[in-house]
């Protein structure tokens, strides 16, 4: 059964956590008159502070999709790793290209990920999810010494579902390679430790995001939100959050970012990345994208003199306005279609949930754009050579970002052909996944 979340204004009292928890409270009820098994829920709140009362609303089969962690947690990773949002539009959105699939194991028991790697010419296998005790746990950018058990299932990007299948016989299996198992040490050498942000608009998921980059220790934020809602709310929404949100320097200005007179002074600093956000004190979705679309093509205009322009980051609420900014001056997020997406997958594969978590929070498994010149390179002519190279670091290569767009304004080129040459430019990047240390966790 799948609850999706209901949006709501700031000014409402019965929220649409509300509804989700008297919906499973309904649930339980029906299922204890009728004394027949619960079923599994598939539920959206937008407040992940209230996850323990949701468990609490219901005790059968359940996965919480919470849109404010989830969202804030891809904004974190795109302010980090610029690029990362065409990552989220393919991987997490029905467009075409990769998804990330969970694949049954009970054929090849004992079998290393190296022996289904190379059975697998089509998709990248990134890992396993394993049960460990009354829990699962996702192993990604696993070694491929790596033996399967009873009951693992293989995390694989592939275009198609029969792609990842680790049974199938291929008449052209992959080279064969080796993954070491190496945690990075975390930044590298020339890595940007701190970062000017600035922030315009104001949504509810605001002070989730700021709690988000303070999880991140490595790094150091300095933030400027501006918005019409007034400087006390600002601060309170982050003391009423968490005390870990408050660690992060903020400026508050209350103003209208859509007056170029104000928008020209503050864009006289200079700022690493700026975000436009989708403004949920609105009366729709449409008035919030036009807003924020708008305020996107200001910024642009006073920007386009500057010979080191920041990241632009747009969040937008329908997905059909996306080609109505200019793809590769801007990167944009789909929130309500990511999550919805997510909503979907998790419904089909439980442990996907798993995947997603540990790809997009600080420390273990992260997706990284690195610099071609981090990599031995001289020898790399194919997507099969990047394998390779990536792997003898403990890294799995998953694909590589254009610093020239196609026609279509896309960069982003996942899971290419292993035998085609990449014929790599001066600006491209790889997309690698690689292992951060656990103990970054700590502060999340």
């Amino acid at each position: 059964m799948l609850i999706p979340g209901r949006s709501q204004g700031g000014s409402t009292l019965v929220t649409g956590d509300m509804e989700t928890i008297k919906a499973l409270l309904t649930l339980q009820a029906q299922g204890h008159q009728s004394a027949q098994p619960l079923p599994y829920v598939v539920a959206e709140i937008e407040d992940v502070r209230k996850l323990n009362v949701m468990r609490r609303a219901y005790p059968g089969p359940m996965e919480i999709i919470a849109s404010d962690a989830i969202v804030s947690r891809l904004m974190a990773q795109a302010i980090l790793h610029p690029g990362l949002p065409e990552f989220y539009g393919e991987v997490m959105s029905v467009h075409d290209g990769n998804e990330i699939y969970l694949r049954s194991t009970d054929i090849c028991v004992g079998q290393t990920l190296a022996q289904i790697a190379a059975n697998c010419p089509r998709a990248v296998l990134c890992g396993l999810v394993r049960q460990e005790g009354d829990v699962w746990a996702a192993h990604l950018n696993a070694a491929t010494s790596e033996t399967v058990q009873l009951g693992d299932k293989l995390v694989m990007l592939a275009r198609q579902y029969e792609d990842a299948d680790p049974a199938q016989k291929s008449d052209k299996p992959a080279s064969a390679w080796h993954r070491s198992r190496v945690v990075n040490a975390g930044l590298r050498a020339g890595d940007q430790t701190s970062k000017s942000v600035l922030i315009l608009g104001w949504n509810r998921r605001l002070p989730a995001l700021v709690h988000e980059l303070a999880t991140y220790s490595a790094q150091c934020f300095n933030l400027m939100m501006v918005s019409t809602l007034e400087t006390d709310a600002q601060r309170e929404a982050l003391v009423q959050y968490s005390e870990l949100a408050q660690q992060v320097p903020c400026e508050h200005l209350q103003a209208d970012f859509m007056a170029e007179t104000t928008l020209r002074k503050i864009l006289q600093a200079d700022w690493d990345s700026i975000l436009l956000v989708s403004s949920d004190r609105l009366d729709s979705g449409e008035e919030a994208d036009a807003r924020a679309m708008v305020g996107y093509m200001a910024v642009d205009e006073l920007l386009k003199e500057r010979t080191r322009r920041p990241q632009l980051l747009l969040e937008l609420s329908d997905p059909a306005n996306e080609e109505l900014v200019v793809r590769n001056r801007s990167e944009s997020i789909i929130s309500p279609m990511i999550l919805s997406h997510l909503m979907a997958q998790i419904a089909q594969r439980r442990e996907l949930g798993l995947v997603f978590e540990e790809l997009f929070t600080v420390g273990g498994a992260e997706i990284l754009y690195r610099n071609i010149s981090e990599y031995p390179m001289q020898s790399v002519a194919t997507f099969a050579d990047l394998e390779a190279v990536a792997g003898l670091q403990g890294e799995t290569a998953l694909g590589v970002y254009r610093f020239t767009p196609d026609a279509e304004g896309r960069r982003l080129q996942l899971n290419p052909a292993r035998d085609a040459p990449l014929k790599l430019q001066v600006g491209d990047q790889l997309v690698i996944l690689t292992t951060l240390p656990l103990e970054l966790k700590a502060r999340s």
